[in-house]
């Protein structure tokens, strides 16, 4: 509809972020690493604090919500920066203009009514700890926050309200990565004093006030420290704000009969004495071959060009995950072994696990990603190139470590808030997470409850994407018509099969078929057979079944040759 020289404008766009198209693919994969970063790392925060019945205080409430409020303000403008960079088109329809920018508004509110409510909570701690259970009571916490979301709807719905009565010129594009109110303003060919006299006005309740009461606060607060007769009690209240940034998580507490574990003891491997030396030469050549032999396929990977293709990308994560999967054990087990010192400290122990459960499930993600290359390869050859795009080969990379992150992360931190007794002999030779789990004297449910749910979802269902894939790849190699192109295709997918068959046959063999007698040694066999043997055969497998490995080894052998006879 057009009015004067007025047209209605059906979508906007977004002129993005200023840079350079060759540098277009690295600030996406650093944009997605941040994005995906900020969801989990909010997630987490939310998870732990829905489960664990110890932070079900007002403090937490309002981190909860605050924690929320980030992740979906986050969420309001990274998915369509992402989106755009990825598409030649950055248009925006109006509507979704609107709705972007009423949603930016509504979470950017947000979060500075919860920092209110936070900066108060703080202050009646400190300020008046008596009476901090009856002030800070249930009922206030939930005003606080429905105050909060109620006071950020009616601003933002009145803003979009204001902004939608406008009329816009031919002018579409944006000078932004998201519809920015004040942008939108500058395009607008009506009359705008009514929108700029509504943010004069309420800018003072919804951004100074916040500030000011925040500052008020903190005043407060500051008066009440210095006013504190003793200097450790000045330090207790300084540690109260420590306390809250690292989320009241990463130390043992005294509770009851409970103690705090300063460290563990590994009990290590059932070798007799007489055999200790043997058996540490012996793994520390498998360690060194493991690492010799990872790092071996991850540097031809990087120096021969015919090895840069999407399979080889996803084997180089693969090699450089098993040589710090294997690195996570065995250098202190090859320690304890020749010093006769099993003990390790408490934040040692966890790092251990933390690591453990990174690497081993990133070996997972990747040989998902490896199989669906190989049905790509193989049910679609000729559109191998256009599906497996380096922009979908290193989302895959990026995925696969961003979700092993979140896991690690998840059961650490959970680990993290329990307390253990006396008995910190670890039956062991690393901090395995089970192992730890029976020595805690504190309700480990939570713990357990995880471990089943995420279970699913990091061991089971990577298993079952990679059967699938093979199943499709079954049944399109047996409709080849010739033998040779049969026995082509298997050696297609054969070294990751064999990968896939090891790595997951250990797992099977340790967690689906238990037994009841020697399950101690059962487990230690088996956990040495998927932390050290599975590492080290695999840059065989690669090497020896792979003719594109075996063909970069010759041409740098050859090419050095060549150098030395010149």
């Amino acid at each position: 509809m057009t009015r004067n020289n007025q047209t209605v404008i059906i979508q906007f766009l977004l002129l993005g972020l200023p840079m350079l198209p060759e540098h277009q693919n690295l600030f996406f994969a650093l944009f997605l690493i941040m994005y995906l970063t900020t969801v989990l790392g909010n997630l987490i925060i939310i998870i732990l604090i829905l489960l664990d019945s110890h932070l079900h205080t007002p403090m937490y409430l309002f981190l909860s919500n605050l924690s929320l409020g980030d992740l979906y303000f986050s969420s309001v403008t990274m998915p369509k920066l992402l989106q755009n960079m990825q598409r030649q088109t950055t248009s925006i329809p109006y509507a979704g203009c609107l709705a972007q920018m009423y949603f930016f508004l509504y979470f950017g509110d947000l979060g500075n009514f919860l920092l209110v409510a936070m900066a108060y909570d703080h202050y009646v701690a400190i300020c008046f700890p008596l009476h901090y259970t009856n002030i800070m009571n249930p009922k206030l916490c939930v005003s606080l926050v429905v105050l909060s979301w109620v006071l950020t709807t009616f601003h933002a719905m009145l803003h979009t309200l204001l902004m939608a009565r406008l009329s816009f010129c031919e002018d579409k594009v944006i000078p932004h990565y998201f519809c920015d109110m004040s942008t939108l303003l500058k395009l607008a060919c009506s009359d705008t004093h009514d929108n700029e006299l509504a943010i004069f006005i309420l800018g003072g309740p919804i951004v100074v006030l916040p500030f000011l009461l925040i500052i008020l606060s903190y005043a407060r607060i500051i008066s009440s420290i210095f006013k504190v007769p003793s200097a450790r009690d000045f330090v207790v209240l300084g540690r109260f704000f420590l306390e809250d940034l690292k989320i009241g998580y990463l130390s043992s507490m005294r509770e009851g009969n409970q103690t705090i574990i300063s460290q563990f003891l590994l009990q290590g491997l059932p070798i007799s004495p007489e055999h200790q030396y043997l058996f540490y030469v012996l793994f520390l050549a498998m360690y060194l071959t493991t690492v010799l032999g990872n790092i071996i396929i991850i540097i031809l990977i990087i120096l021969d060009p015919h090895l840069h293709t999407p399979m080889y990308l996803f084997l180089s994560n693969l090699s450089f995950s098993d040589l710090c999967f294997s690195s996570v054990t065995m250098p202190k087990l090859l320690h304890n072994m020749q010093t006769k010192d099993s003990s390790i400290p408490y934040a040692g122990c966890l790092a251990q696990i933390y690591f453990f459960l990174f690497f081993g499930d990133l070996g997972n993600f990747l040989l998902v990603a490896m199989a669906y290359d190989r049905y790509v390869a193989i049910c679609f050859p000729l559109h191998y190139t256009s599906i497996m795009s380096p922009n979908l080969c290193v989302s895959l990379v990026v995925l696969s470590w961003v979700l092993t992150t979140f896991h690690a992360m998840l059961h650490t931190l959970l680990m993290a808030r329990l307390s253990f007794c006396e008995d910190n002999m670890i039956p062991h030779y690393f901090c395995d997470m089970s192992a730890l789990l029976k020595l805690a004297c504190s309700d480990t449910h939570v713990n357990e409850v995880v471990i089943f749910i995420v279970v699913s979802i990091f061991l089971v269902l990577p298993f079952a994407l990679i059967i699938l894939s093979y199943v499709r790849i079954v049944s399109s190699i047996l409709k080849v018509p010739s033998s040779q192109g049969i026995y082509k295709a298997f050696s297609t997918c054969g070294s990751h099969l064999s990968v896939v068959s090891l790595f997951y046959g250990t797992v099977i063999g340790l967690y689906l078929c238990p037994s009841a007698n020697n399950s101690a040694v059962k487990e230690t066999v088996m956990s040495l057979m998927y932390t050290v043997v599975t590492p080290m055969l695999n840059p065989f497998i690669y090497s020896l079944r792979n003719r594109d490995i075996k063909g970069a080894l010759e041409r740098i052998f050859c090419k050095k040759k060549i150098q030395l006879n010149l």
